[in-house]
Parts: C-alpha cells; sequence; structure tokens
C-alpha cells in the first residue's frame, strides 16, 4: 500500500478549469479506489460537510505564500506520502517524488493577456517547478511540446494525459446540444472584449461536429 497526496486547494475557488480538473479527479479516485493506494486530499478551505470524508486535511493558512512552501511539506512529512500531485506549483523542499500537472504555457506565449505582475510571476517560478517535478502530465501535445521547448524538461518526463468529459455533462447520443462555458473570459483569453461566450456542439447528420460562439 503507497500513499498518494492532490492538492485539491482550488476546490471552491472558482478557479475555472484547475478547480474542475481537481474536483473531477479526486471525484473519480474516491468512486473507483484502487486497492493497493491510500489517497490524501490536501485543501485550503473549510469544507461544506460537517464532516468531512475519510481522507481530507485541511492545510492552514490558506495564503499560498506560507502554505505551499511551509505547511505542504509538513503535511507531506506527518502523512508519510510516498507521492503528491500538484497543479503548477509544488513545495520547494522535496519531500517525496512529485507530479505535475501543466495545463498551458498561455503565459509563456502571450503574455499581453495577463497582468503584468502575474506574467512575471509565472514566468519567474514556473521554469524550476517544471524542471524540479518528478515527472510531468501536459494536458495536449502542445503543451508538451512547450514544456520542453520552453523549459528544456527531457521528453521522457512529459506525458499527455487528455482531459476528461464529465458524466452528464452531456450525452453521446441523447442530445443535439451540448453547451458548455469555454473557459475563463478573462486576461488569457484573446477575446477578453467578450462578457460571455458558450459553445454549442451539434452533431450533424455527417457525424461531424458543428461549433458555434455566441458573444
Amino acid at each position: 500500500m503507497i500513499r498518494v497526496a492532490f492538492d485539491v486547494h482550488t476546490l471552491g475557488q472558482r478557479a475555472t478549469g484547475n478547480e474542475t480538473y481537481a474536483q473531477g479527479l479526486m471525484q473519480a479516485f474516491l468512486e473507483q479506489p484502487p486497492a493497493d493506494i491510500d489517497f490524501v486530499f490536501y485543501h485550503a478551505r473549510s469544507m461544506a460537510e460537517p464532516h468531512p470524508p475519510v481522507g481530507f486535511r485541511r492545510l492552514r493558512p490558506q495564503w499560498p505564500g506560507l502554505r505551499i512552501p511551509l505547511s505542504t511539506p509538513w503535511a507531506l512529512y506527518r502523512d508519510r506520502i510516498d507521492l503528491a500531485h500538484f497543479q503548477y506549483f509544488a513545495p520547494p523542499v522535496r519531500i517525496c517524488p512529485t507530479i505535475l500537472t501543466i495545463h498551458d504555457l498561455s503565459f509563456e506565449r502571450y503574455p499581453e493577456f495577463f497582468p503584468v505582475a502575474m506574467a512575471l510571476r509565472m514566468r519567474l517560478l514556473m521554469p524550476f517547478q517544471a524542471r524540479r517535478a518528478s515527472h510531468i502530465i501536459a494536458v495536449s501535445e502542445a503543451t508538451r511540446r512547450d514544456i520542453i521547448e520552453l523549459y528544456g524538461v527531457a521528453p521522457e518526463r512529459v506525458s499527455v494525459v487528455h482531459n476528461g468529459v464529465a458524466q452528464g455533462l452531456c450525452s453521446a447520443r441523447g442530445s443535439r446540444a451540448c453547451p458548455s462555458r469555454a473557459g475563463a473570459i478573462r486576461y488569457r483569453t484573446p477575446f477578453h472584449r467578450l462578457r460571455r461566450q458558450s459553445v454549442h456542439a451539434q452533431e450533424p447528420a455527417s457525424g461531424r461536429a458543428r461549433f458555434r460562439t455566441s458573444a
């Protein structure tokens, strides 16, 4: 039996794709837990349930400036974690092997769509994070190429694991339309002038999907 920790601090923070990713992983592992893995989930906010599920640990303080470099390494050591998974940022002190999921490097390719301070922080810290991770998960081939090209990470240390689609989002045959929010229309999206963006996928007779974008 090995102990694997997942950082799910994005839960409840309306962190768009990062929160959805953490929620999906957590639910999948809780519903179908492997027999040889003991999971621990680290979160930063109080749970809505009066009695949080077994394996949940709240890390304090919530502020990442202290939680990431101090609280998280101590928790990994205390809980005897064998492997830990993070999105973008892992603790600078390495207590155990780490898996890092990097969704994209848009702040490297398109820094003009980010607040200046945020772009500088990400571009300063992410190369260090990528090079120190035991292994990296990229959610697309494009992100994998960027990690290898921009940060000099060895190709064998970066694997592509595509994002899944949540059950109930839409049915493959039961519905002709599937509305979905298209990411975060904030700084990093070139269409930042749009107040709202919806994507509707339809399945015509040809079997190909058509996409329609509306503001």
